[in-house]
């Protein structure tokens, strides 16, 4: 992340604001009518959703992600990664196609894969059938890929919301 890992509490909205901005989303009257309208306001399923590193079926065989190169060649598979470690390769060592095709990068989606399925705080909760476990470099920049991305209480609050439309 660079120099912006000191200004990420700027960068980024908590689960707390998430939640706050569409609290005031949705009391707004003027966007209230263009939701029932048909606009749809929410956040990129990659942050709030499901890894696309995890979903075992993919549309076309396409992974949709958007992968970074950090200023010393270290290739990332998305733009919230850092770290030597969640690096499948380097572009000063090798070219972009072969870094893609690479061990490095089985072994790191297969260590998502694996990982996520170990979310302590997932145990205990009655969405986790349903829900996609958020963020894996979000999980793992609060400490290990046993923790969660810390939007939780966002999610079930859409997931019931979804369920209780549904009904």
């Amino acid at each position: 992340m660079g120099r912006g890992k000191e200004n990420k509490a700027e960068m980024y909205l908590s689960p707390q604001q998430k939640k706050k901005f569409l609290k005031d989303i949705n009391s707004n009257e003027h966007l209230k009518s263009l939701i029932e309208s048909g606009l749809k306001i929410s956040f990129p399923d990659e942050f709030t959703g499901v890894c696309p590193l995890i979903l075992n079926e993919i549309d076309g065989g396409k992974i949709p992600l958007t992968p970074r190169i950090d200023s010393y060649g270290h290739v990332y598979l998305c733009q919230l990664f850092s770290g030597e470690n969640y690096s499948i390769g380097n572009v000063y060592d090798n070219i972009l196609t072969k870094i893609c095709e690479s061990d490095r990068l089985s072994h790191l989606v297969w260590f998502m894969r694996y990982g996520m399925k170990y979310m302590h705080e997932c145990e205990k909760c009655v969405w986790q059938s349903a829900c996609g476990k958020g963020c894996l470099a979000l999980a793992l920049s609060n400490g290990s890929i046993q923790e969660t991305d810390g939007e939780c209480e966002l999610r079930r609050e859409q997931l019931t919301e979804d369920f209780l439309q549904c009904q």
